[in-house]
């Protein structure tokens, strides 16, 4: 099945570039210039990947991001000419999965669309949930319970919290951390896994303060009781 993209950017050329790039490598590409239409073209067109410039018309890119990691976890590849570190770590901790800033070579966005689709793509089948205290991590879901109740959780958090729960009792270092769910160009980027895990303890509740110690300057530890 061809790999579904939808493009959100506000500029019809950079929308017809894309289209000439990827229809061609046989993805199907759909494009919306319109923020309020994002969430009904992810939720009743079954989006794969989206690609979302933060330069829009009357819209920040990153409120868009925001509202998207409200109902999905859908991968987002962010392309834009916005080249500020504190632009990329900001987007980075709200739940994109990786970031590009134009002009962009197209083999190298290719590349990164391959390797977030790669890294959405993977089953995990009959495999046992993890089980730390209350919090339970459904590994072939993959979902999060805390005390019987779903927790929703963005991909990048489920991601930090089934890494932290595979080595509990161990400190992990922040870069592991970064490497293992965001990818080894992403090291040194603590910030943005700082937000996430500020994000993820609070859907977690007093679970997320008790099961998740922080170790400055190091990473971070998961309990394996408390």
């Amino acid at each position: 099945m061809r790999a579904r993209i939808l493009i959100v950017e506000d500029e019809e050329r950079g929308v017809a570039l894309l289209r000439r790039f990827l229809e061609p490598l046989g993805y199907e590409v759909r494009a919306t210039q319109d923020p309020s239409k994002v969430k009904s073209m992810v939720v009743d067109g079954d989006v794969d990947l989206v690609l979302l410039d933060l330069m829009l018309a009357g819209s920040d890119g990153l409120d868009v991001l925001r509202a998207l990691r409200d109902f999905s976890s859908v991968p987002v590849i962010v392309v834009t000419a916005r080249d500020a570190l504190t632009d990329k770590v900001e987007t980075l901790g709200l739940g994109a999965d990786d970031y590009v800033v134009k002009p962009y070579a197209s083999d190298e966005l290719l590349a990164r669309i391959k390797a977030v689709l790669r890294r959405g793509s993977h089953e995990v089948t009959k495999m046992q949930p993890i089980a730390v205290g209350p919090i339970v991590i459904e590994l072939d879901t993959p979902r999060v319970l805390v005390e019987g109740v779903e927790v929703d959780l963005s991909k990048n958090e489920y991601q930090v919290l089934t890494v932290l729960a595979q080595n509990r009792g161990r400190v992990v270092v922040a870069d592991t951390l970064l490497d293992k769910v965001w990818g080894s160009e992403y090291r040194g980027y603590v910030s943005t896994l700082h937000v996430t895990v500020s994000r993820l303890r609070k859907k977690l509740g007093h679970c997320g303060k008790e099961y998740i110690v922080t170790k400055s300057g190091i990473g971070y530890m998961m309990k394996s009781d408390v």
